[in-house]
């Protein structure tokens, strides 16, 4: 269009996987395990970006996604070997029966809808100010088919972003970026009472703070980036192995801090070669 471009992005996906695990890891047919997963997605996204050659740009999109996954974990057992019940074989001797024991069998629905808005001004020839602000909504919910269980919720934040571009020159760029970040919670399993592990895990949230530099030289054959980067990352969620139930559980680390560097150099010194390397 004369303001701008205007592009619709429609996606889905189908993925069925099937893990096979000899879980006592030895040559005996003691313990094994299985978990199939299923998922479809679909996703549509539309986004205006106004012209390039203006002082003030912008960019507005509208995103929906609905995604289904079903999972299940099943172990099977010789209880005879393990002498859990008793058997005409004596314990510590294969039976040569394995019995299925359903460990997990949910089903998750989820439906996310974001909405952002981003605009650029250059105060100066040199001076670059950028703005930004998504919406993020998750309705989610995921029916435990072992425990007969509907669990419902929704996650939802705001995620502002701030950015201040320094151009000196044509061929060299400094910048400084604040973000705040989301990915929305979980539910774990229904737990039985005293277990450590929370049902309903809390949503991620992270505050960034870049530091960056980035110049060109030599007549566009080499490009150097270098920044400095920090995170406060707020209920990070960590998984564990919960012997009890077999199942993988979560929870929610309070505070984790992320520092750290990285610097890149590509170069092109001869017409057909590109040699890069990066270290952080």
């Amino acid at each position: 269009l004369d303001a701008g471009t205007l592009t619709a992005i429609t996606a889905y996906d189908k993925v069925n996987f099937y893990f096979v695990q000899d879980t006592d890891f030895t040559a005996l047919n003691v313990v094994t395990a299985d978990q199939p997963r299923h998922s479809t997605g679909f996703s549509q996204e539309f986004r205006f970006v106004s012209r390039s050659d203006r002082r003030f740009r912008y960019i507005l999109s509208a995103y929906y996604l609905h995604d289904d996954k079903a999972l299940s974990v099943d172990a099977q057992l010789d209880f005879c070997f393990l002498g859990v019940i008793p058997c005409a074989t004596p314990p510590g001797v294969l039976s040569g029966t394995l019995i299925n024991l359903p460990l997990q069998n949910t089903d998750t629905k989820t439906n996310e809808y974001a909405a952002s808005a981003q605009a650029s001004y250059d105060i100066t020839h040199k001076l670059t100010a950028t703005l930004a602000l998504r919406r993020d909504q998750d309705d989610v919910a995921q029916r435990d088919f072992l425990h007969h269980v509907l669990q419902t919720t929704t996650f939802n934040d705001w995620e502002p972003e701030a950015s201040l571009a320094y151009k000196p020159s044509g061929t060299e760029t400094f910048y400084v970026t604040y973000s705040h970040g989301y990915k929305p919670g979980l539910f774990n399993s229904p737990q039985p009472p005293g277990s450590p592990f929370p049902e309903r895990v809390k949503q991620e949230a992270t505050d960034n703070v870049e530091l960056g530099w980035k110049a060109i030289a030599f007549h566009h054959r080499m490009m150097v980036t270098a920044a400095l980067f920090g995170t406060n990352y707020r209920n990070a969620q960590e998984f564990h192995l919960d012997v009890q139930s077999g199942g993988n559980q979560a929870i929610n680390v309070k505070k984790t801090r992320i520092w750290g560097f990285e610097t890149s150099v590509i170069a092109r010194p001869l017409h057909g070669l590109e040699m890069d390397g990066s270290f952080g």
